[in-house]
């Protein structure tokens, strides 16, 4: 055997490992301080929103009935529908954000 075929015999160096993530470092007790902490601060109150539920619904709705065998025609009705509804909520809410900055008959509509 040639000595210039030698070198590509040796057995290559192995790459070291990349370092664990950030998070895996984590002991578990500070990653449940972390969770709880971030729970605490979680804003529960969206969960109260038509808007949110009537797109979730629909959107359920919309999936369960493509695998059953709905017609797309039904489908794209149900979502007009939702969308139509969802978008009047916004608009609807948008105009009571609006009157609640009127004072005495004065409104200022700045946006």
């Amino acid at each position: 055997m040639k000595a210039g075929n030698k070198r590509f015999l040796r057995r290559r160096r192995t790459q070291p490992e990349p370092p664990e993530p950030r998070t895996a470092r984590v002991p578990k007790v500070r990653l449940a301080i972390l969770v709880a902490r971030a729970y605490r601060q979680m804003d529960f109150s969206k969960l109260k929103s038509r808007k949110l539920w009537a797109t979730v619904i629909g959107g359920v709705i919309v999936t369960v009935g493509s695998a059953v065998g709905v017609s797309e025609n039904v489908l794209h009705g149900l979502v007009a529908v939702v969308s139509a509804y969802v978008i009047g909520q916004g608009i609807a809410d948008h105009g009571a954000k609006g009157r609640s900055q009127c004072h005495g008959g004065q409104c200022d509509i700045d946006g």
